[in-house]
């Protein structure tokens, strides 16, 4: 696995999270918010999305370490951060270059070094992963 695919993997994760939890808050709502009753408040997949949710935060919890360990290693550099609001917090490149200072095509080039640096450093296969 590469640290792409990893943080991919979360990404969706995340997305997927928050439309689920959406979807819930929706729940035994008519259009105007208000709540009610009744057969039309569907509960199916509930208890799918309450299990994933600690899954999905374990998820989170080891790409922000990687991502931060990355930063601590390199100071010199953004990678982890530019990583981390891009993959965990799921912000448009745009947002990552006003957060860290950058211009967007900088921060692209610093992404791309940035998961072939994360990829050596926790995803290949002499180093053990957190």
């Amino acid at each position: 696995m590469t640290a792409e695919e990893f943080l991919v993997m979360v990404q969706s994760d995340v997305r997927r999270q928050a439309e689920d939890e959406a979807r819930l808050m929706a729940l035994g709502k008519w259009p105007d918010g208000m709540p009610h009753s009744g057969a039309s408040g569907d509960l199916s997949g509930v208890a799918d999305v309450l299990d994933r949710q600690p899954v999905v935060a374990e998820e989170v919890a080891r790409a922000r370490l990687c991502c931060h360990t990355l930063d601590a290693e390199n100071a010199r550099h953004r990678w982890g951060r530019i990583l981390e609001c891009f993959y965990v917090d799921d912000l448009p490149i745009r947002k990552v270059a006003e957060i860290v200072g950058y211009a967007e095509s900088t921060v692209k080039r610093e992404k791309a070094v940035a998961l072939d640096v994360m990829t050596e450093r926790f995803f290949s296969p002499k180093v053990d992963t957190i």
